[in-house]
C-alpha cells in the first residue's frame, strides 16, 4: 500500500545539496497525520537512471489512518 495514502503530510521542509550525480538529503521535516517525520540519506544517480538510494525516515506520535 501507499505510506502516505489517507495520511496527511504538511509543513515539509528540506535541505537538498547536489554534488555530481549524488543527491544528498541533508535534512528532511514535516508534519505527518497529527506527527512528526524526519529523515536524510541520499539518492546516487547513474547512467541509466537511479543507481542506488539510501534514505533514513523517522516518525514521531505519528497515527497511520486506514484507507
Amino acid at each position: 500500500g501507499d505510506l502516505l495514502q489517507g495520511n496527511p503530510l504538511a509543513y515539509v521542509a528540506a535541505r537538498v545539496d547536489l554534488t555530481g550525480q549524488r543527491i544528498s538529503v541533508e535534512r528532511l521535516t514535516g508534519d505527518l497525520n497529527g506527527g512528526s517525520l524526519s529523515g536524510n540519506g541520499f539518492v546516487l544517480l547513474g547512467d541509466g537512471g537511479i543507481a542506488d538510494v539510501q534514505l533514513e525516515l523517522t516518525t514521531d506520535e505519528w497515527q497511520p489512518t486506514s484507507p
